[in-house]
């Protein structure tokens, strides 16, 4: 029964979360097209800079909420509702944070300026709603009800396309209130799913109010803190590029480069949401033993490296095209900063899993100090890079995005490489790295069917057919097995 149950938590969450990132990618290319770089680099600029600031409303605490349920299942309502109110006094300190610095680069005269402020504060919605939302969603994998959370993200990102879509198609207004009204529907796809999840706890675990403690809070703030600064490192290690192009005005070749990173993101969808999909399934084995564990581990390793591999060759052949199918010729001078992006943010279709395996043997420091480095590394190869490209070029933003994607090359690069040193703790990084290899090794040899059919097919069918002979030589090769699932 216990089997079952991790096995359809994992599937469902896996495939909820999935389908729901599918689905806002395609939303996102035609969101792309209809705004344009200048108006698309706005949105996804005051995203960026709304999103780091949403670290210190969540402060950390979905995880740890999650795995404090997950022992102490009658402590859902007073982590549930104590979390909501520590995490409303967080995010008014979050807002003030995020607008007063842009206040303050005003006044001194460092940056560009000129910002869509209403924009910026509309996206602060978005902030209030997604850290409420976490908690709910916090408590339901704790009760390992993945299948209901991945129902409610799913319903928010359909909110959020089908109201983007219809004012994007028929709404008779300017590119500008079209992008304000973009960030009102990215705040509705967190609130009415918080709304209808928190109708779900009470309903199901028949969570009644429970007064503020500050007993609770405290113990929050005083465990939650690790994780807040893990998330925080690693989300102004995946933000910080965008938000300095941001900074400095070059927001034409922030829409361009945003394009590119948002393909590279199909991918990570799929393998964050395998790797989210894991983690209860991971943590319920850890009293399994240390073999059993790391056969789950390993196993998790080669499917994660199948499903990103074959897309990082075929897009670094195929960059040119799929930009031009994908956004038009517009966006295909970003085919560069893409064939970079592809193999600096390739390198993350990793680093979430050996983290999420750290978590596990709760090792949070370790994690947190291999983000550190990540982000100390991303933040000066931006800032050398942009400046010796860019500012001293007489602010010519021509190469902006191909310093940007060389900078994330640089930061995942040491991601990686310390993730990989973490595991040699448990004498793991040589079985990690033959795992990875595997996929990769596959991959690199069935890449000349790609040579093969491209001059006769459209890009798509390069792909199609690309990843169905290596899934076929994968199987047939048992570097994956459909009988792997039994493992979890």
């Amino acid at each position: 029964m216990q089997i079952n149950r991790v096995l359809r938590n994992t599937f469902s969450l896996f495939t909820g979360k999935a389908a729901s990132h599918a689905l806002t990618a395609l939303f996102n290319i035609y969101l792309t097209r209809a705004l344009g770089k200048e108006f698309y680099g706005d949105f996804t600029g005051a995203l960026s800079w709304i999103v780091m600031f949403s670290i210190v409303a969540e402060y950390g605490l979905g995880t740890l909420i999650t795995r404090i349920v997950a022992r102490e299942p009658s402590r859902s309502g007073e982590l549930f509702w104590n979390s909501v109110v520590l995490k409303t006094f967080c995010s008014v300190f979050a807002v003030a944070l995020a607008l007063g610095a842009l206040v303050l680069r005003d006044l001194s005269g460092f940056g560009a300026g000129g910002e869509d402020l209403t924009l910026i504060a509309l996206f602060c919605l978005f902030l209030f709603a997604n850290a409420w939302y976490m908690s709910m969603a916090a408590v339901l994998r704790g009760h390992q009800d993945n299948h209901l959370e991945a129902a409610l993200f799913l319903i928010g990102k359909v909110i959020y396309v089908a109201l983007g879509f219809g004012t994007l198609c028929f709404a008779k207004c300017g590119l500008d209130v079209k992008t304000r009204l973009m960030a009102v529907y990215f705040a509705l796809g967190s609130f009415v799913p918080l709304v209808l999840g928190t109708v779900i706890l009470r309903a199901r675990y028949k969570l009644g109010f429970s007064k503020p403690s500050l007993k609770v809070i405290k113990e929050m703030l005083t465990q939650g803190w690790q994780f807040f600064t893990i998330m925080f490192t690693s989300t102004l290690h995946l933000k910080f590029d965008h938000v300095l192009l941001w900074w400095f005005g070059f927001k034409a070749q922030l829409g361009v480069y945003g394009a590119a990173y948002n393909l590279v993101l199909i991918p990570l969808f799929l393998t964050n949401s395998f790797t989210e999909s894991m983690y209860p399934a991971l943590a319920s084995s850890k009293e399994a033993g240390e073999e059993d564990f790391w056969q789950r581990v390993m196993v998790s390793l080669r499917w994660i490296g199948c499903l990103g591999f074959p897309f990082l060759f075929w897009a670094t052949l195929e960059a040119p095209r799929i930009l031009d199918l994908v956004y038009g010729k517009e966006f295909v001078e970003g085919a560069l900063a893409l064939q970079i992006l592809i193999w600096g943010q390739g390198l993350d279709l990793f680093c979430p899993f050996f983290g999420h395996v750290l978590y596990v043997k709760e090792k949070e420091r370790k994690v947190f100090f291999i983000n550190l480095a990540s982000l100390i590394g991303n933040i000066l190869a931006n800032v050398i890079l942009i400046y010796f490209l860019c500012l001293k070029r007489g602010n010519d933003p021509t190469l902006a995005p191909i310093a940007s994607a060389l900078s994330m090359v640089v930061s995942l690069s040491i991601m990686f490489i310390g993730y990989v040193i973490s595991f040699a703790e448990f004498g793991k990084a040589k079985a990690s790295l033959l795992a990875l290899a595997l996929p990769a090794v596959l991959a690199l040899v069935t890449l000349p069917v790609v040579f093969l059919v491209k001059p006769y097919v459209p890009v798509y069918l390069t792909w199609l057919v690309y990843g169905i002979v290596f899934m076929i030589l994968a199987f047939a090769l048992k570097v994956v097995k459909l009988s792997d699932y039994r493992r979890f």
